[in-house]
């Protein structure tokens, strides 16, 4: 959901949620002003893998590999060693350890810390949820040797806390090595204490009545109760049934996540009862599954029904274009495309060009707290030049659009799959809804609200935003930061993988980048699959020149054939 501010946490809350998971980009300055200012609760991530992309920005792993990294199928492509003058392995962190910041965490207001576990083998989730609730219940900072003990059960080179403490350089840079390897095995097989429930029995035994068996137990923050039946109880012929022998088969909870003893449970048998071992045992199973059972059924039942949406038809299609470069836009662009997003940046470059009838704001996807003003004060000089659409790349943004007065379209970095998706966003006053490329076109065309919603049909897919400047590691570049002129007046810097494959990395605000695919999608030959399917086009220039974006306008008047090497939707 990228929730990166307050802005952000505002919108949540009109929409129903309670908490915002928020990015492991955050710093520790722009957290305390979340926290002070989100009137939804906060979940911080404090130890585990870092991707280098935003989160929820990434799309690479889909892109190159069809395993969705937004989808939890990620095949790790930033890993992977790449062509560069700097370091090799540009794309990969290592992991996130905030465990010497607790006492700092502590005082934010933060209300949930969030460890990575999936994946991860039981000793790894044991030794660091362990060191960590030990740092919590002892409101403190990790002493050295808990944080060796950390990098021992998995690091990548070590830890790093770069993004919080607002250090994005180079040394936040790792890789999995064998020396890494080796300390995690022989930190595996550690004494892990079991954790059982503990569970209160009432058992009935009457002759000629089925048996009964109600337990109660505290599970998943509810006391849940459950009664199951067993087999009809015989009239004992001899001598009947003993208490000893009952609680010693119903305390038999060993191999269950359950436990109890001779205290917790409570025994109502008749004089002349009778039943045989096997048929308590199946009783004390029966309610053990019950129990269990009813998280499922209840979370079931607290679900809210998603209403039926209906279908509605248009014959209306429009052309949307986005151009990170403002020099590239033809002058006649403006007859070809509805509308035309620019940066903010490149604005005014983009007004002499075409004016501002078709002239939209494409806003940045990133902005912290600390950054809105800047936000603000760009979304008002677009209204101040005459500019009237907004491409929206984060929810964020959709109180100011709509104060503003701009007609939004929502890009596809709001990740949005399915009618239901289309649905809210509409509510929230989003007309024009550009499809995720994950969905497809076959997919997207059977959303069942398919008017205003649009698909990429040509361009680089942006595959990451990332906050910190990969191209300065790719060309080993060494000023600081803010002395940092490489990427002034728009230069592309290119990104090689092993295979030849030629990504691009441009600059966005703050020195952070947004890497672009190395093949562009191509849909001039499809154009009436995509209007049958009822979508709407989106194009996407990034190192195109005028030119080129001349030849592309005219390709798909035409409906060319793609020459070179091309991806579909």
């Amino acid at each position: 959901m990228s929730g990166q501010n307050s802005m952000s946490a505002e919108v949540f809350k009109s929409l129903g949620f309670s908490r915002m998971v928020v990015p492991r980009e955050i710093t520790a300055e722009n957290l305390r002003i979340l926290c002070e200012k989100s009137p939804i609760e906060t979940e911080l991530f404090i130890h585990g893998a870092l991707c280098v992309c935003h989160s929820g920005q990434c799309l690479m792993s889909s892109m190159i590999g069809g395993r969705s990294g937004n989808r939890g199928e990620c095949a790790q492509p930033c890993r992977l060693p790449y062509n560069t003058k700097g370091n090799k392995y540009p794309l990969s962190l290592k992991d996130l350890c905030l465990a010497g910041k607790i006492g700092e965490i502590i005082t934010t207001g933060v209300s949930s810390l969030k460890i990575e576990g999936r994946m991860k083998n039981r000793d790894y989730v044991y030794g660091v949820t362990q060191i960590y609730r030990r740092l919590l219940d002892e409101r403190r900072d990790a002493e050295p040797e808990e944080i060796e003990e950390l990098a021992r059960l998995f690091s990548r080179s070590g830890f790093t806390c770069g993004y919080y403490e607002n250090k994005k350089d180079r040394d936040m840079l790792g890789v999995r090595t064998e020396v890494d390897k080796r300390e995690s095995a022989q930190s595996t097989g550690a004494a892990i204490p079991e954790k059982k429930i503990p569970i209160k029995l009432t058992a009935e035994f009457k002759s000629g009545c089925p048996a009964k068996l109600t337990g109660g137990a505290q599970i998943c923050g509810a006391y849940t109760v459950r009664t199951v039946e067993g087999e009809k109880v015989e009239r004992a012929e001899g001598r009947a049934m003993s208490e000893e022998r009952v609680k010693a088969s119903l305390g038999k909870l060993g191999g269950t996540v359950f436990t109890t003893t001779d205290d917790d449970i409570t025994l109502n048998i008749d004089d002349t009862a009778s039943m045989p071992v096997s048929a308590i045992n199946a009783l004390r199973r029966a309610l053990c599954d019950e129990l269990l059972n009813s998280v499922e059924k209840r979370e079931q039942q607290t679900r809210k029904q998603i209403p039926n949406i209906q279908k509605i038809k248009t014959s209306k299609r429009i052309k949307t274009a986005v151009f990170t470069n403002a020099n590239s836009i033809p002058y006649d662009a403006k007859n070809f495309f509805d509308r035309i997003f620019v940066p903010a940046a490149e604005l005014e470059i983009a007004v002499k060009k075409i004016g501002t009838e078709n002239l939209g704001i494409a806003f940045t996807p990133v902005a912290f707290d600390n950054e809105l003003e800047n936000f603000y004060s760009s979304a008002e000089k677009a209204a101040e030049l005459g500019c009237k659409y907004a491409l929206i790349t984060g929810l964020w943004q959709i109180p100011t659009a709509k104060r503003l007065g701009f007609e939004m379209t929502g890009d596809l970095r709001l990740n949005c799959c399915n009618s239901h998706s289309v649905s809210a966003l509409k509510k929230l006053g989003i007309n024009n809804v550009i499809i995720s490329v994950e969905t497809g076109l076959v997919k997207a065309g059977k959303i069942s609200e398919s008017s205003g919603l649009s698909t990429v049909v040509y361009g680089r897919i942006p595959l990451m935003t990332l906050e910190k400047c990969v191209i300065r590691d790719i060309m080993g570049l060494k000023a600081p930061t803010t002395e940092c002129h490489f990427c002034d007046g728009g230069r592309f810097t290119p990104l090689i993988d092993r295979t030849g494959a030629e990504f691009i990395l441009c600059r966005e605000e703050n020195h952070r980048n947004v890497l672009y695919n190395s093949v562009p999608v191509w849909m001039a030959d499809k154009r009436s699959a995509v209007n049958d399917a009822g979508l709407s086009e989106h194009y996407i220039f990034t190192d195109e020149d005028e030119t080129k974006v001349k030849n592309i306008i005219a390709s798909f008047v035409r409906g060319d054939v793609a020459r070179g090497a091309f991806r579909r939707i």
